[in-house]
């Protein structure tokens, strides 16, 4: 059955359900009715838009995520069960992983696994700018820094603290935005900027990153770990620090690579908030919805949609944290980060 992600921007709407159906109502249309069966997630962006208590119910029911996000993309809050978490073992696992030794082990490999994917996508993207007047000879250079940094994490016989490996990683962060700024072109993309961005395609990058970031969250919680404890992102009121920490291995193959193919073909618009139209964020999600139902080969050899690697992967690092099995991180370049596996 084909999971479907439900994005309403349109102020005014009403979302409610009939038996088991979600009913959109919008101002001068048709309403429509879809499955809950169907539905993997609803994305509401936005303010004036309505759900009644009835549908969060059912969705609730039918383990149907409901994100909230601001017209600017970031993440305000995700409605999901409490109760789909397997147990509070890899919970308590997870706050012990900080002493033992196990939390430095798996930020060094969510970063190496990061840097890696990182490294593929400006490989390809470099490939592809060979045959036209490209600055491909620069990206190739910010590729070998890159290299360099995955060097120095192999090279160190155990697992760094994160003083030691937030400067590798901000490195190669920095040489990966500078190559695709030339990927992209330099008038087109001023750089990457998170807060406050004002150009389309920075607010591409951050509504793009939301959307990751609830699909994340919600394997992060059917794996029974805590959103809010991580290893590498500092902890802060309101901020899901392990779901941003687990996200780093899953930024590049679901939303960088969704957001330069939609920029080969179409440029980002605003609207007269200077927010990305409907348009826009309706192209977005489907290039995004195209990758997760996208297939790569995971860790156990075999083929599985992307949005199974991430709940799959998740469920592996609970495991690690308990003791059950051996660290290793997916990535796209499998062979080049043998550091993830068993540090």
């Amino acid at each position: 059955m084909e999971e479907t992600n439900i994005v309403i921007s349109e102020p005014g709407t009403f979302l409610g359900k009939t038996s088991r159906r979600l009913v959109i109502k919008q101002p001068d249309r048709p309403n429509r009715e879809l499955s809950l069966l169907k539905i993997k997630e609803i994305t509401v962006l936005g303010r004036g838009i309505s759900l009644s208590s009835d549908l969060i119910t059912s969705a609730i029911k039918e383990q149907v995520q409901i994100n909230l996000l601001d017209s600017a993309g970031r993440v305000v809050a995700n409605i999901l069960s409490p109760y789909q978490t397997e147990s509070i073992r890899a919970a308590r696992a997870q706050l012990e992983a900080v002493g033992n030794g196990r939390g430095a082990r798996l930020a060094t490999a969510i970063i190496s696994a990061k840097i890696s994917n990182q490294i593929a996508l400006l490989e390809k993207a470099e490939v592809a700018l060979e045959a036209v007047d490209s600055p491909s000879q620069q990206i190739g250079r910010y590729i070998a820094r890159m290299h360099n940094r995955m060097d120095y994490l192999k090279s160190c016989p155990t697992a760094l603290k994160i003083s030691q490996l937030l400067p590798a990683e901000g490195l190669a962060s920095n040489c990966y935005w500078l190559a695709i700024r030339l990927v992209l072109g330099p008038r087109k993309f001023p750089g990457r900027r998170k807060r406050g961005a004002t150009d389309p395609i920075n607010s591409l990058f951050n509504y793009g990153y939301a959307l990751l970031q609830s699909r994340i969250l919600l394997a992060t919680v059917r794996a029974g770990l805590l959103p809010f404890a991580g290893f590498i992102h500092q902890d802060r009121p309101g901020k899901p620090s392990f779901v941003l920490d687990a996200m780093e291995v899953f930024r590049q193959p679901i939303v960088d690579t969704a957001i330069i193919s939609l920029l080969e073909d179409s440029q980002p618009k605003l609207n007269a908030e200077g927010r990305l139209d409907r348009e826009t964020i309706q192209k977005l999600t489907s290039a995004i919805s195209t990758n997760l139902d996208s297939k790569a080969k995971y860790i156990d050899g075999k083929q599985h949609r992307f949005q199974e690697i991430m709940i799959l992967q998740l469920q592996l690092i609970a495991s690690f944290l308990k003791g059950d099995r051996e660290l290793v991180i997916w990535s796209l370049r499998p062979n080049a980060n043998d550091i993830t596996r068993d540090l």
